[in-house]
This record gives structure tokens, sequence and C-alpha cells, in this order.
């Protein structure tokens, strides 16, 4: 077991590194870090890194300050009736999308123009004749 006195900085304490060590207890000037572990650990690994093994080992820091605290308000990108504009836009945009889609790719090879025989049809002027029994 293992005892630091002294100057470690707060901000030293997370990304102390164990090596090889199962139990360590920091002191520092003030407050008191415990700091447990049950498995031995690569070197290059850090308490902030996620650990597979987050069942056996434990982690308290008496000196971090862990008031969450709201960010600053900052003004919108974009003023309300430009977003209104964009997403009327967009959704204009994907129905005609939609619409597109659902059209059937071979539809165009039913129609007049399509057809092979149709210009020979309309050289002989036979095009609408229909033939009745």
């Amino acid at each position: 077991m293992d005892f630091y006195h002294g100057s470690l900085q707060c901000w030293y304490s997370k990304v102390l590194i164990l090596k090889n060590l199962h139990k360590v207890k920091i002191f520092l000037k003030q407050k008191l870090i415990t700091l447990v572990c049950w498995k031995r650990n690569d070197e290059r690994k850090r308490f902030t890194h996620p650990a597979p093994w987050t069942n056996q080992w434990k982690y308290k820091n008496h000196r971090e300050n862990t008031k969450a605290r709201a960010g600053s308000a900052r003004e919108p990108v974009v003023g309300a009736e430009t977003q209104k504009n964009m997403i009327a836009f967009y959704h204009k945009k994907q129905e005609e999308a939609k619409k597109l889609m659902s059209v059937d790719e071979d539809e165009y090879l039913n129609s007049a123009w399509a057809d092979p025989k149709n210009l020979k049809r309309q050289l002989n002027g036979t095009g609408d004749v229909r033939w009745r029994i």
C-alpha cells in the first residue's frame, strides 16, 4: 500500500495511473481520495477510461465539484419565421419525393409515344382506326 502526501493537484487525481497495484490510498493536503482496485490495470488505462471490470473498482473523489452547471444561454441561429419557412420547404420537398417514388418506373412504356409501331401507323394514317367484327 502506497501513501502519497503533498501537492498532488485535484485534476491529477482523476488521471492517476495505477501500475500493478491492488489498493491505493492518496492523501491530499485537505481532503481524502480513496481508490480501491481489485484487478491489475494496464498503465495506459486511466480511471476515466471505460473498464470492463466496473463492478470491481471504486473511485471516490471528495474534492471534485459535483454540482451541475447550466450552459450559457445563446441566441437562436435562425429566427422563428425563417425556421417555419425552412420546415415548410423541407416537408414540401419530402412530399414531392414521395410522389416521385410512388410512380411506377415502367409506366412510360404503356404511353403512345413509347410504342415502336406508332410512327408507322401515323405515317400510313391508320393510327386511330378500330376494327369491328
